[in-house]
């Protein structure tokens, strides 16, 4: 959704320690072997970008909050590299993967010709403006916003525009980190981070209604889920 400080601290970094093409080819390859395979959360992933993001991110607990997807149309706003996206695709009927930086789209788009004929049809990626997610009314069961809720700056009105796009009974998962200290390599400074009650509180503005606050879960971040 967003190219926020972090991308910018974690772009600087890989590039000064090794070429941006073995980059790409290291999140591709964790991109796709997870539609191949799906891996357990304990297990970290061995790429450059993302390694050990798994152990302490368990992205298939996010995921399974979200119940049955089979047959549901899930839209990852701030899809960034596709993390989350490329492992919805072999869980549900379509994946749209927003963004507002045209690198990261590019960069989903290459790694979706490396998937299967079946799941290149459920995955699509869309370019955003930090405004519009350009979602058409109805569109979706369940969005999905991790990290960047942060950094839009009138959240109640993004989030009353997101009501709009989902289907009846559709739902709002938020993941982002919690305020306490955190390694900086791992979050933001607290600058780009929402206390968890604040984040609870814009939903509710927005008329949203709170259906699980979790800060448990996981060690570094809280999730909450709101239905519209």
């Amino acid at each position: 959704m967003r190219i926020s400080l972090l991308h910018i601290l974690l772009f600087i970094f890989l590039i000064s320690s090794c070429n941006i093409g073995d980059v790409q080819q290291t999140v591709k390859e964790d991109a796709v072997e997870h539609i191949e395979s799906d891996k357990a959360d304990d297990v970290e992933v061995p790429t450059t970008q993302e390694q050990g993001r798994t152990s302490w991110q368990k992205p298939n607990l996010v995921i399974n909050k979200l119940g049955d997807i089979s047959e549901k149309v899930i839209a990852d706003i701030g899809a960034g590299s596709g993390y989350f996206s490329f492992r919805l695709v072999p869980k549900a009927s379509k994946v749209i993967a927003i963004d507002i930086d045209p690198m990261m789209i590019d960069m989903m788009d290459q790694f979706s010709k490396e998937l299967s004929q079946l799941y290149a049809s459920r995955f699509e990626t869309r370019l955003a403006t930090p405004t519009e997610s350009k979602l058409n009314n109805a569109e979706v069961d369940h969005i999905l916003i991790v990290n960047t809720l942060a950094y839009i700056d009138d959240k109640k009105a993004y989030l009353e525009s997101l009501a709009s796009k989902l289907k009846e009974g559709g739902s709002i998962l938020i993941m982002d980190f919690k305020m306490k200290r955190i390694d900086e390599h791992l979050a933001p400074s607290t600058e780009y981070r929402m206390h968890l009650s604040d984040v609870e509180q814009v939903l509710i503005d927005a008329g949203y209604t709170l259906t699980e606050s979790d800060d448990q879960s996981l060690k570094y971040q809280y999730i909450v889920i709101a239905e519209k």
